[in-house]
């Protein structure tokens, strides 16, 4: 924090030295001139520079609806002119327009710390007129600060529009926990979340994934790959379905990070269909769940589970499954493992060979507007997939092959969540490796974004229910009902699953209905102690 501050102080003190009547804007040179880092490192001022514009290279996200922007203009015969008041120079500007393919040839660069000339002065503006000799009327300017993209322009007769990207309500409500003694990484997943969206666009499936299944899921794949470091477990095994997308962002991460090199991650076919019968029936060999469990163990000495360091990894539950595999793996003499839970119910089986994130204790129903558990929707949103549930195991050319359900349905629903999740945690997790630190308190930060979540399912917004608005819910019987039905908002919503989106859902105003929702949550902090 000491070092940052520093590089605060040095651009303040480069603006007080430099900037002038003459001269209206500093370069990176000059602030790394007023600065001074020797209490910390014996690194030359010019290392850190470039350490500075190699991390801002790595970190930048383009904005989606800019690129289509600049494309359609360019496909309109338009000229592209590109101009920053930035400190800094136009040659790593257009190295990264040029990387996402915003800069094309016959375009132009104007950077203020190339010529001294601001935007916000009007006097940039100026000198691009002159020196391309382009009337002002002829110009459409798009910027995001008001003053300087829009009130100054339009001042010189230029047509001019604000383009913004601000943090969502759920990013605000992250920013706002920055009381951590994390707080710069708090901010940085509320940056990352803002910044996919800007990438991928702001669709209903994306500001999702990006505020709520990215952040939770990739914090809670690191703290699994911290705890199992330090317990000597170096092979990770996901359950199907609910750990499908715990394991790619596992690989993602095991990939890009040497500090987890040493891992290696399976796919487990498992389900309570294929684990209850044989793994807690312990009768002899000969009836259906003797044979079941024979194969289910020869299923896992196949994929290594009964050997030495290793563990699975499954979302949330009752904890009977993780028991099933360990009954099986011990009837054969074979070690039990280890397992990891983002969420464990209330009602789980205890023991000391697991550890979880959240637990369902935590629960209070009676300060949740609606009869719905919002973690559900870590099986049935999160973490859905199209995959087949296993039912049992086979042998064939030896070799033990999962066998499924026949499942009926339109699959196209799960396919695209799935892939919208896939593509945004991947990039969640490589931005935030090259942010994080060598440790931090993961489970600390995932619980910051359940508060968040939590302040969803009791407030949501409309934006965020248009992406559940095809999902439906499969319970334990296997019985089917869509989370949100169309209907008129006066209707009772008395059997709705989740009766505050039910509401919001199906309001004509639906704003004014989650901030109702809102003020009430905050009154009843104030007022009830919450």
């Amino acid at each position: 924090m000491d070092f940052a501050q520093e590089r605060i102080n040095g651009e303040l003190r480069a603006r007080s030295k430099y900037v002038n009547s003459i001269n209206e804007e500093i370069t990176l040179e000059q602030i790394y001139s007023c600065c001074d880092f020797s209490i910390w490192t014996n690194w030359s001022n010019k290392k850190i520079q470039d350490l500075e514009l190699y991390v801002e290279s790595e970190m930048l996200l383009p904005v989606y609806s800019m690129q289509k922007d600049i494309l359609k203009h360019r496909a309109e015969g338009a000229k592209i002119i590109f101009i920053s008041d930035m400190y800094l120079d136009d040659t790593f500007i257009r190295a990264i327009l040029v990387k996402y393919g915003m800069f094309q040839d016959g375009d132009l660069l104007f950077v203020s710390s190339n010529y001294g000339l601001c935007k916000s002065t009007g006097n940039l503006y100026r000198h691009v007129k002159d020196k391309l000799s382009i009337d002002h009327k002829r110009w459409i300017h798009c910027g995001d600060n008001f003053y300087s993209d829009v009130f100054i322009p339009k001042r010189l007769g230029i047509k001019a529009c604000c383009v913004k990207h601000t943090y969502t309500y759920y990013e605000r409500l992250l920013l706002n926990k920055d009381f951590s003694s994390q707080c710069f990484f708090v901010k940085n997943l509320a940056s990352i979340s803002r910044g996919l969206v800007c990438r991928y666009g702001k669709s209903p499936e994306v500001f999702f994934a990006s505020d709520f299944v990215a952040p939770l899921y990739v914090l809670f794949v690191l703290f699994v790959l911290e705890d199992a470091k330090c317990r000597n477990i170096n092979h990770l095994y996901f359950c199907a379905r609910d750990g499908y997308i715990l394991k790619v962002i596992a690989d993602t991460v095991i990939s890009q990070d040497l500090r987890y090199k040493d891992f290696c991650t399976d796919y487990l076919y498992v389900s309570r269909t294929s684990l209850y019968g044989p793994g807690f029936n312990q009768s002899d060999t000969g009836n259906t769940e003797g044979i079941q469990r024979e194969l289910c163990y020869k299923y896992f000495d196949q994929e290594g589970l009964n050997k030495e360091g290793c563990a699975i990894v499954d979302l949330r539950g009752t904890r009977k499954c993780h028991v099933a595999i360990n009954n099986i793996l011990n009837y054969y003499g074979s070690s039990s493992v280890f397992g990891y839970y983002l969420e464990v119910v209330k009602d789980r089986i205890c023991g000391s060979d697991y550890e979880a994130i959240l637990f369902g204790e935590r629960y209070n129903r009676n300060s949740i507007n609606c009869c719905f558990e919002p973690s559900g929707l870590f099986e049935q949103y999160f973490s859905i997939t199209d995959h087949k549930r296993t039912c049992g195991y086979e042998l064939k050319d030896n070799k033990i092959y999962p066998v499924f359900e026949e499942e009926d349905g339109d699959m196209s629903y799960c396919r695209k969540i799935l892939h919208i999740n896939m593509d945004v945690c991947r990039d969640f997790a490589s931005l935030f490796l090259k942010i994080s630190p060598s440790s931090l308190d993961y489970r600390h930060l995932c619980e910051m974004i359940v508060s968040v979540y939590s302040d969803f399912a009791m407030a949501p917004s409309k934006k965020y229910l248009n992406a559940l608005s095809e999902l439906i819910l499969t319970d334990s019987d296997n019985s089917s009902r869509p989370l949100l039905k169309k209907h008129a908002f006066f209707t009772k919503g008395d059997k709705s699953i989740w009766y505050v989106a039910d509401r919001v859902y199906n309001s004509i105003v639906p704003q004014l209905v989650t901030w109702y929702y809102r003020i009430k949550i905050e009154y009843l902090r104030i007022n009830q102690g919450w």
